[in-house]
């Protein structure tokens, strides 16, 4: 049985990227499951249910470019080649600005290709700017999973990260609504003015 669509597949081999990632993900408050994938083929495996995991259907993959067993790009180019996954949105978060891999990470189906940071409180900020992108404002085709015939993808698949951002305000927080105001007494006499002198004409 697959995970739910709203998990988010983090590839990624560097412990100190992978913490400074997940910082910057849960600063933005999205309800998303995270599930990391610290090399190529074990991405594949959530990916496709293979090596004794339980096959994922991710909102989104932020996929590293230097990775052991398997590179970033070899992951791609399996991604975007097998049906169920090809519509599934992937960019690229590397420390790489080689022109080449981002001229192959694109011809092979990339959604977008984002350069690490190497300031600290800036890759907080991408990783946060990317979560709110992809998994809020973004709308992707549906997947469907043939083991439940269920497709993912929907906005109702969205309201666990809508519900845990400020874009969505809880009711304790919208309050009251605002008391109706009389109209002012000059408008009133007006008014009393006009229905007296609609009376009198139809008299």
């Amino acid at each position: 049985m697959s995970a739910m669509h709203k998990t988010l597949l983090l590839v990624e081999d560097n412990p100190n990227d992978e913490i400074l990632t997940l910082r910057g993900l849960r600063r933005s408050k999205i309800a998303n499951e995270i599930i990391v994938a610290r090399d190529g083929l074990e991405a594949l495996d959530y990916l496709f249910g293979t090596g004794g995991h339980e096959r994922v259907i991710p909102a989104l993959v932020l996929l590293d470019m230097n990775l052991p067993k398997l590179n970033g790009l070899d992951v791609l180019r399996r991604i975007r080649s097998d049906e169920r996954t090809k519509t599934i949105p992937v960019v690229i978060l590397t420390s790489s600005q080689q022109e080449r891999d981002v001229v192959e990470s694109y011809q092979l189906g990339c959604n977008s290709y984002v350069c690490k940071p190497l300031d600290f409180d800036q890759f907080i900020k991408a990783a946060n700017e990317l979560s709110m992108y992809w998994l809020i404002l973004n709308e992707p085709p549906a997947v469907e999973d043939p083991a439940s015939s269920r497709k993912y993808g929907t906005t109702q698949d969205k309201l666990p990260a809508l519900l845990s951002t400020d874009l969505c305000p809880r009711i304790s927080d919208i309050g009251p609504p605002p008391p109706l105001l009389a109209p002012p007494n000059h408008a009133i006499g007006r008014i009393e003015g006009i229905v007296h002198t609609f009376h009198r004409m139809r008299g």
